[in-house]
């Protein structure tokens, strides 16, 4: 056997660890919202159709909306990488109306329910998004939000398996839109997610390499015996 195969087979052998550890340590979900409900931040009755709300009435009050997502797929210990959001304009009411500014939030409040008429306002937490308006007007058309993960420690929401999502108009003025909540997935605001599981585990490391070495030995010795014969 020449030396030419020799290093092409060290090739193929580094190749394959190289290709398996990347696939063992990335990951990705696309999750779709399994609850959405508006909730008046004043406090108050909340919304229970089924329409996504970022809206500020004429006198500056406050509607918003959550979106409930179910971490169950990705594993406690991931890191996530990166989460877009993509969102279905629900047409009617002339919306868009008068330009909103919207923001997108985490929630640490979980607890929330359409099927509970009196939620109190779940609140703010860490801001996930800037300010971003130019929302489409055609029934059903897809919007995409790009979200800050480093703005998150995602440890709570990966260890109960929930994540709860604001949106909100931060317009002072009258202004609205509006999106399908969740009730038809094939609408529902849909949340794609990359996350990574970190480097190999060393003894997983020294033990393909350890095969891959094994092999090229094996190679090494069968080339230098038929040189001899």
């Amino acid at each position: 056997m020449s030396l030419r195969r020799t290093y092409t087979a060290s090739a193929v052998l580094f190749a394959f660890v190289t290709a398996f550890s990347i696939e063992a340590n990335a990951g990705f979900v696309s999750l779709r919202a399994t609850d959405t409900e508006s909730q008046q931040e004043a406090g108050g009755s909340n919304f229970t159709d089924d329409r996504v709300r970022a809206y500020t009435a004429a006198s500056g009050a406050k509607i918003s909306n959550l979106m409930k997502f179910d971490f169950s797929l990705i594993p406690d210990a991931a890191v996530i990488t990166s989460m877009t959001l993509t969102t279905y304009h629900e047409a009617g009411f002339g919306n868009p109306y008068q330009d909103p500014i919207v923001k997108l939030y985490r929630t640490a409040t979980d607890s929330w329910s359409r099927a509970n008429a009196n939620d109190a306002w779940a609140g703010l937490n860490e801001s996930l998004t800037g300010n971003i308006s130019g929302f489409p007007s055609g029934s059903g058309t897809p919007f995409t939000w790009n979200l800050n993960v480093n703005a998150v420690n995602w440890a709570t929401d990966l260890a109960d398996d929930i994540f709860s999502l604001v949106m909100r108009n931060e317009k002072s003025t009258y202004s609205y839109v509006y999106w399908h909540g969740s009730d038809n997935q094939n609408l529902a605001p849909k949340l794609d997610i990359q996350y990574s599981m970190g480097a190999v585990p060393e003894p997983a490391s020294l033990a393909m390499w350890g095969l891959a070495g094994s092999l090229g030995l094996v190679i090494a010795r069968r080339r230098k015996r038929t040189m001899i014969a």
